[in-house]
């Protein structure tokens, strides 16, 4: 299952290519508001410190989340695996995981912490900066398990701003009483939701990030909420006012297995909670593994929805250190041109680099946009990594040769 949107009844532009930053680790400047700032940060990763984009008025993220095991006991699913590299060979500027990151229910809190072992070595893969905002299975019904995730993955809620927007994060299963309170948002948190709104009602615009969906299908785990994952309409409504009266742009939520979009007075909200947990729908419906591409470019926010096992990368020759030249093979068997900037190549240091790259069909070779990026140090002294990007056409294989001249 492939599909796209644009929303805001903004029409979709051809995707051109842009080049990201020179690999400058900077940490994300974020502004400070009076009595409403609470930041959150990527998880720790190797790759926890964000790079501005160039143009604040343009980058990109990808949001996927529900990775969870079937049952206790089980690592990491293959197509999470599968999916962080793809996020990889993509680049984007960060990812925002949408929860339930680890099985959770009845483990102990050594379980938990390997889960978040995995988890943590899982995400590294994507090779950027990765958000998350904690689901029912992090949280599960003990209040001790919210003190292993502040410990291992950060803050429970809070915001930022990347480029021109606005991101907030919140926490569906807070803690009430001494008691978790699932599906909800406690009295505190909705007042702090309202002063951060508030106070960035400037931002060119402004996304929101949590597990439980606000409209969707129907919950299983709640058969007398029709169309939202929290535990009462009312909540829903709430929330759904707020934003509304607010301006927020999109709601990204997980929870539900499957891809899901639509629309309420003139507020996107998606589900892209596919990322390995067992699925709740028929492909048809969204039940597909994969992950959601955002584009923001000024107030035009592009949205492209695509399945996993869809990016593919293979050494052809060199990418050894050694080899002047590094040939590497990229199957994209997507219906629409993918821009990728995550093509990383080991070449020998203190040299000028080049790219050239080509895709075959049916005998006809044609040329395909690549550009190098970066250059930076690796590990081994004497060889530097190489970073390319390619505006890869649907359906292809691209061939991608590099070589330190």
């Amino acid at each position: 299952m492939l599909r796209s949107r644009v929303f805001m009844d903004i029409k979709r532009k051809n995707m051109k290519f842009s080049i990201l930053p020179a690999i400058l680790v900077a940490l994300i400047s974020i502004r400070v508001h009076a009595d409403t700032t609470k930041p959150i940060t990527p998880i720790p990763t190797p790759y926890s410190a964000l790079t501005p984009p160039v143009d604040p008025n343009n980058f990109t993220f990808i949001v996927t989340g529900d990775n969870r095991p079937p049952s206790a006991g089980h690592g990491i699913m293959p197509v999470c695996v599968e999916i962080c590299k793809e996020i990889e060979l993509i680049h984007p500027n960060f990812v925002f995981w949408t929860g339930d990151t680890i099985y959770g229910y009845t483990d102990t809190p050594s379980e938990a912490n390997s889960e978040y072992d995995g988890f943590l070595g899982a995400a590294a893969l994507c090779g950027v900066p990765v958000f998350n905002a904690i689901g029912n299975h992090e949280a599960t019904l003990d209040p001790g398990m919210e003190t292993i995730y502040t410990q291992r993955m950060g803050a429970l809620y809070g915001s930022t701003d990347y480029g021109n927007s606005h991101f907030i994060s919140l926490n569906t299963d807070p803690i009430v009483d001494g008691k978790v309170d699932a599906a909800d948002i406690d009295p505190d948190q909705l007042a702090w939701l309202q002063a951060d709104l508030a106070a960035n009602s400037k931002a060119a615009n402004i996304f929101v990030f949590m597990h439980h969906y606000v409209f969707g299908p129907p919950d299983p785990d709640n058969p007398t909420s029709p169309d939202t994952g929290f535990a009462s309409v009312d909540t829903r409504d709430t929330l759904h006012k707020i934003f509304v009266k607010y301006g927020v742009r999109a709601v990204f939520c997980g929870h539900a297995h499957l891809y899901y979009h639509v629309v309420h007075d003139g507020v996107d909200y998606y589900i892209s909670g596919n990322a390995g947990a067992p699925l709740d729908a028929d492909p048809e419906d969204g039940g597909y593994y994969g992950y959601l591409t955002v584009t923001v470019n000024g107030s035009t926010i592009t949205t492209d929805e695509r399945s996993a096992d869809t990016l593919y990368e293979t050494t052809l020759s060199g990418n050894d250190g050694v080899s002047p030249t590094a040939v590497v093979e990229i199957d994209a068997p997507y219906e629409k041109q993918t821009t990728i900037s995550g093509v990383i190549v080991k070449l020998p240091a203190g040299k000028t680099y080049t790219a050239t790259a080509t895709d075959t069909y049916k005998g006809k070779t044609k040329p395909v946009v690549v550009t190098v990026l970066s250059t930076s140090a690796s590990n081994t002294p004497g060889v530097e990594l190489v970073r390319v990007g390619a505006n890869l056409p649907g359906s292809r294989t691209t061939v991608i040769t590099v070589t330190a001249n």
